[in-house]
């Protein structure tokens, strides 16, 4: 609740508002709220692109969901030495995950 009302109270586009999306992001990842911790990490996205950290845990949280096609998505959209780092981080995670890239 302290994130959404920050949220309102900088909703001119600021700097801050990228932070506060990806803390929240984080909180919302950390709760297993997948599908909304990938909503904010796309609002951080609109704002500025080049965030790497929001295509990773977007990634992330669709491997999570089981959703291999998003995630691979989001690959795509990170540099490639980040993609490995992310994938051993979320296969650590979800012991069951195997992602394989041509």
């Amino acid at each position: 609740d302290l994130y959404n009302r920050a949220i309102a109270e900088h909703h001119d586009g600021t700097t801050k508002l990228n932070v506060l999306y990806g803390n929240r992001s984080a909180a919302l990842y950390m709760s297993c709220r997948y599908e909304e911790c990938i909503d904010d990490c796309n609002k951080v996205l609109e704002i500025e692109p080049a965030n790497v950290k929001m295509y990773q845990r977007a990634m992330k949280a669709a491997i999570a969901m089981g959703d291999l096609r998003m995630a691979l998505n989001y690959c795509d959209k990170i540099e490639p030495s980040k993609v490995t780092d992310a994938i051993a981080e979320s296969s650590k995670e979800n012991k069951w995950v195997k992602v394989e890239r041509n």
